[in-house]
């Protein structure tokens, strides 16, 4: 029994002492010359290549959104623009109006009492 609790106690030390080593070689850097870190090297630049697209990707999806908003707003003013320049004209357009206004501005013009005729030309 006191064997199995020393190869116990030995196995918990050598993870302690693995992790200690671990953390120092990242800090030292020496990780970096591993064989392991070195094969596996073009993995995680293409996972730091999709990093950055992923990122640059939601950049973008952000500032389309932002224009879509911002031209959104603009075609509703324009609408709400539009629509007020509909009701003034058709205000002006009455016959009525026209009249009034001929007669304010004294273009000499006078409203016919006669409708118009449709002329048929024979042939």
């Amino acid at each position: 029994m006191e064997e199995e609790q020393q190869t116990g106690n030995q196995e918990v030390q050598t993870k302690q002492a693995k992790k200690k080593s671990l953390f120092r070689d990242i800090l030292d850097g020496s990780i970096l010359t591993r064989d392991v870190f070195v094969t596996h090297l073009p993995f995680l630049f293409f996972i730091a290549f999709l990093g950055m697209v992923y990122i640059a990707n939601r950049y973008h999806a952000e500032k389309v959104v932002r224009d879509i908003a911002k031209l959104q707003k603009e075609v509703k003013d324009i609408r709400t623009e539009s629509i007020e320049i509909q009701r003034i004209l058709l205000s002006t357009c009455n016959q009525s109006n026209v009249a009034r206004l001929v007669n304010d501005r004294k273009l000499g013009l006078i409203q016919p009492d006669v409708p118009p005729k449709k002329i048929k030309i024979k042939n």
